[in-house]
């Protein structure tokens, strides 16, 4: 459709993004390791024979979040501790996977060889021990980094140490790294070390961060100029800008993410929240969240699933009630929440899989099998042609006429066409590959998350409701009136916001179905058709051509990805019913998220614009 060689015609800046971690901790984060014993009795030796007279922050981390003034002298409960390393000069005592692998994030080779060399010592000496404690318990971390890590000193290091467990049959282990989707085949996806020197930077850059280069960032690179831009938005708005603390960032993603059932997204916002150093009581259910975190759960369930129900009363009550929000933070609250939906349409969309040391209570979330490849039928073939022909077609220009606009608009969503939307029928390969079944069969253990009071799911947009109207964008538009509210309220974040969007709207590769020809009209249809499914009117639009470029296969697959992710099968991404490569489907499936995303901030911005001048 759109896509020809990963080199996109856009001339995009440099990326300026930083190559350090941005943890919520002080100090240097990736002072390497120690040459230690792991054994519990020789962590308590250290404890009473280390210096702590020479320059050093008189503090310890605290896992459980926080810091705690020097008390060395005081008896440390050791019975759940894992390994030492030493940080900034400081001990400090390690119960996590991430925060024992963290000094690996650095960008110099000189003192990331000195780590690994230190941490390769404590993870052998572990697997030599009696208890292998340690190795036992960042085994899959130990696999997964022996394969996807975007440095070859680490990759090789790794491979060599999962090549000794295996020798040693002392644990069991399995090197099998499993496939990035259950949709893709994986000779579309760049390698992880790739030789590309554009993608590989983003991927290390997204490793330093997060300390991994996830399924999702190996989809999204499939576009790279956008997967930079993604990136920017995501750290900025996760990491760096803003008023709200970080683990109250990563605390409202994983509420937006299980509303749409999403194990991967919360697993990763659930380890960023320990490092950032959350309250572990939270992860153990919303109850035990603050009482103004679980003031905003009804503002996510709606942004998440109807936002056209926002009202300035739902801003008015979290401004001015118990445990009141400042305007700034449900700013920066519906920037995260909108980029999670987004980010959750896409890992639906493509069946993005967890990686192997992404803890799950199903094995069925990682997928060893490699999808097959597709093949197409003669009939696709011919509508795959009669879209060509259309694009070769010169003058899509809108028409002027506002009655046969608003016409158009509101026979867009042919219910007729998706009836098969809201009773999906279910066939015995759907049920087998269905994303909710397979990648993220996790409705029960999220459902701590979600609350009994704010069960509402998606339901489609009524043009006729009586309760709420259609949003016309001609009196409430992005570039007019939302970029300037984040601006107001989050310099940096409306810029980046803004150039994601424009990136992803005329991303092109001058191609559909190996014809060069300009494709705007068919990206613009889908954008389009995500915004009617919204409600939002644009009267600057022909929707007529809408129902000319996509097919109701088509459609049902965009819906479902802008308000119903998690109901995405296997099926619904095969069968388009056109001949699409895997990118020009990603493609897609990044058109129709960017698109909601923006939807639902229209529909909170204006709300909050309302209350700010008292409208």
């Amino acid at each position: 459709m759109m896509i020809s060689s990963r080199k996109s015609s856009l001339n995009t800046e440099e990326s300026e993004l930083s190559s350090s971690p941005n943890w919520a901790t002080g100090g240097n984060q990736n002072a390497p390791f120690e040459s230690l014993d792991t054994s519990v009795e020789h962590e308590r030796q250290l404890l009473d024979d280390v210096d702590l007279d020479r320059e050093i922050d008189e503090e310890y981390w605290d896992p459980d979040g926080g810091t705690f003034e020097d008390n060395s002298e005081e008896e440390i409960d050791d019975e759940n501790k894992i390994g030492i390393m030493r940080t900034n000069s400081t001990l400090v005592y390690e119960t996590d996977t991430a925060e024992f692998f963290r000094p690996l994030l650095v960008n110099d080779e000189k003192e990331r060889s000195m780590v690994l060399r230190q941490m390769m010592k404590i993870l052998t000496d572990s697997l030599n021990s009696e208890s292998k404690d340690l190795i036992r318990a960042h085994l899959p971390r130990v696999v997964r980094f022996s394969a996807e890590v975007p440095f070859s000193d680490v990759t090789h290091a790794f491979a060599k140490l999962v090549k000794q467990i295996e020798e040693s049959r002392s644990l069991m282990v399995d090197p099998t790294i499993p496939f990035p989707s259950h949709f893709i085949p994986k000779r579309f996806f760049p390698p992880v070390n790739t030789p590309d020197a554009e993608i590989h930077q983003v991927f290390v850059d997204v490793f330093l961060q997060t300390g991994r280069v996830s399924h999702l960032d190996r989809v999204l690179a499939i576009h790279p100029s956008y997967f930079e831009k993604q990136l920017g938005t995501t750290t900025f708005v996760m990491r760096e800008g803003g008023t709200l603390p970080l683990p109250w960032r990563n605390y409202i993603a994983i509420l937006t993410a299980a509303r749409s059932k999403c194990e991967w997204m919360v697993y990763i916002q659930e380890e960023e929240f320990i490092l950032n150093g959350g309250n572990r009581k939270w992860l153990e259910g919303y109850q035990h969240a603050s009482k103004k975190m679980k003031h905003l759960m009804e503002f996510i369930t709606i942004v998440t699933h109807q936002p056209w129900l926002l009202k300035k009363d739902h801003i008015d009550s979290l401004v001015r009630g118990e445990d009141p929000w400042s305007v700034a933070e449900l700013v920066h609250a519906l920037l995260i929440i909108t980029e999670v939906n987004a980010l959750v349409g896409v890992i639906y969309g493509t069946g993005v899989t967890l990686e192997i040391d992404a803890s799950s209570t199903s094995s069925r979330s990682h997928s060893f099998e490699e999808p097959e490849e597709e093949e197409y039928k003669e009939e696709v073939s011919l509508d795959t042609q009669k879209i060509t022909a259309l694009l070769l077609e010169k003058g899509w220009n809108n028409d002027d006429d506002q009655e046969q606009q608003v016409a158009n608009f509101m026979k867009a969503e042919s219910l007729s066409n998706l009836d098969a939307l809201k009773q999906p029928a279910k066939t015995d390969t759907d049920s087998e590959t269905s994303s909710n079944a397979l990648v993220h069969d996790m409705e029960e253990p999220l459902c701590h998350y979600v609350s009994d009071d704010w069960s509402m799911q998606h339901t489609d947009f009524d043009v006729k409701s009586k309760t709420y109207s259609i949003f016309r964008a001609q009196d409430y538009g992005w570039k007019a009136d939302g970029f300037e509210l984040v601006r107001r309220f989050l310099p940096g974040a409306a810029a980046l916001l803004d150039e994601q969007f424009e990136h992803i709207y005329y991303l092109t590769y001058h191609t559909f179905h190996e014809t060069t020809v300009d494709t705007f009209p068919l990206r613009r249809a889908v954008w389009q058709y995500v915004m009617r499914v919204k409600g939002i009117f644009h009267d600057d639009y022909n929707y007529e051509q809408v129902n000319q470029f996509l097919n109701k296969e088509i459609k049902s697959y965009i819906k479902k990805i802008a308000c119903q992710n998690d109901h995405i099968t296997k099926s619904d991404y095969r069968n388009l019913v056109l001949v699409l490569a895997p990118d020009e489907k990603v493609h897609i499936a990044l058109l129709a998220t960017e698109s909601a995303k923006q939807a639902s901030l229209l529909y909170g911005l204006h709300v909050i614009t309302k209350h700010i001048y008292n409208r």
